[in-house]
């Protein structure tokens, strides 16, 4: 079997194989093979992809992204043997190549278990050859992070990243490598750099694991009480009884009572049933008990939000941030207080971070557009707002804050032409919304007052 398939950074292997011409875009695919290739491997068709890549290769024969999409269509069509044993003779025939000799690490590197070691030689013998290519370390460090030698990863890693500061999926790796050593300081601040520079949602979702992996409950808990706090966090998630919960938690406590862990689960529950005070108290045990992890401030921060004290939340928020920038909640709350004080530039921060770590909930981006449209960006918050609606039709909300932009934007208008226009596009807006929901009061008030005043007040 593929390891390449398997391992924990499987989407790293081939990470930037996709060419990313858009679906039914044939202009892109006939101009560039390497999008053809794309095609046809999504349809099945191996040999078209690999006559396609190999045009691609003729024409540049030191294309990587060409490279590593070539060794992902053999491995999938299980062909992958006769292209190793092709790059072997050719790096063999060409020992200056540097692509031909990381193609031929990525080939091992797919291939199996024992040839990991192979793989280690070749991309190192791509990096000696060509030391400014960032693509070389990164993949050495990748492969030395799958055989679980993080030591040896953190160098190449952190030469990729120095080559390459702007490329996101490099940060991840390292971050991940950081934190297998026990360096959370320094992942920390991979992951930060991480949120500045686009990353995918896979990028994101790898470096959360492994921050969650960091703050596992289970961490620090006594094999024999390790049961007993398995069951109370069923009763607390599964069967939602934060009472049973707490008894057994307290059991705990009283064996152990320096388990921040179960300190922090505990509050929870309390917070569960709306008991603030011994929330509060082993929320706080668990901040002097371990003040570096993030849950027992996010808690904290939840409960203060949730008791209309925004000052004490931000606080409580920022300080888990700081210690896991990855958190959405957090900076979903920090946006929602920034908007209740008319603080459209902390609002901006806070949902950009959002809807970098959610980029598919459809909240992140009304959020994202309700601060663009506090700050007065309007062009943007449409753009957040159409977007919405482009991939969900469906989606009312998003539907229906686009037809008060629109009529807004229609009373902020110059001529009366664009006045027209807006009105007419809030109009639709607002008739979408009834054609599903021919009850819903704004859209309808909001037609009248198009229909009587021009635009709704």
């Amino acid at each position: 079997m593929s390891r390449a398939l398997v391992w924990p950074l499987a989407a790293l292997v081939f990470a930037g194989c996709a060419h990313g011409s858009a679906a039914g875009d044939d202009s892109a695919v006939d101009s560039d093979p390497l999008a053809a290739a794309e095609s046809a491997k999504a349809a099945n068709k191996p040999d078209e992809a690999i006559h396609d890549l190999r045009q691609a290769l003729k024409a540049d024969p030191h294309r990587l992204d060409a490279w590593r999409l070539l060794v992902q269509v053999h491995t999938e069509a299980g062909r992958l043997g006769e292209l190793t044993s092709d790059l072997k003779q050719k790096a063999a025939a060409q020992p200056n190549d540097d692509a031909l000799h990381y193609a031929l690490g990525l080939a091992y590197f797919a291939e199996s278990k024992t040839a990991g070691d192979a793989a280690l030689t070749e991309f190192q013998a791509a990096e000696k050859l060509k030391p400014t290519e960032a693509e070389y370390p990164f993949r050495l460090g990748v492969a030395y992070f799958e055989l679980e030698r993080w030591g040896d990863a953190l160098a190449p890693l952190q030469r990729a990243v120095q080559l390459a500061p702007k490329n996101a999926k490099y940060h991840v790796p390292l971050g991940l490598a950081l934190a297998k050593l026990q360096k959370k300081q320094q992942a920390l601040d991979e992951f930060r750099a991480l949120l500045e520079l686009s990353p995918s949602g896979k990028d994101v979702k790898l470096a959360q694991q492994a921050l969650e992996r960091l703050e596992d409950p289970l961490r620090d808990i006594p094999q024999a009480e390790a049961d007993n706090v398995r069951r109370g966090i069923d009763w607390l998630h599964q069967a939602d009884s934060p009472q049973q919960a707490i008894d057994l938690f307290q059991d705990v406590l009283d064996r152990y009572p320096d388990l921040a862990p179960v300190h922090v689960l505990i509050g929870l529950a309390y917070e569960r049933l709306d008991d603030a005070a011994p929330a509060i108290e082993h929320l706080q045990r668990a901040i002097e008990l371990a003040p570096d992890d993030a849950q027992a401030y996010l808690y904290l921060g939840e409960l203060y939000f949730s008791k209309q004290k925004p000052e004490r939340a931000v606080d409580y928020y920022q300080k888990a941030l700081a210690r896991n920038p990855l958190l959405d909640r957090a900076y979903g709350r920090l946006g929602e207080i920034a908007v209740t004080r008319s603080d459209s530039t902390a609002a901006i921060a806070n949902f950009k971070m959002l809807v970098v770590l959610s980029p598919d909930d459809p909240g992140a981006h009304v959020a994202m557009a309700q601060a663009y449209e506090l700050a007065g960006q309007y062009d943007s918050a449409e753009q957040e707002l159409r977007g919405i609606v482009a991939r969900d039709p469906k989606n009312l909300d998003a539907e229906l804050r686009l037809g008060f932009l629109c009529a807004a934007l229609a009373k902020k208008a110059p001529t009366s032409t664009e006045r027209d226009m807006r009105q007419k596009q809030a109009q639709a807006a607002f008739q979408k919304v009834l054609d599903v929901q021919p009850e819903n009061v704004a859209a309808s008030r909001a037609i009248q007052e198009l229909h009587g005043s021009g635009v709704p007040q």
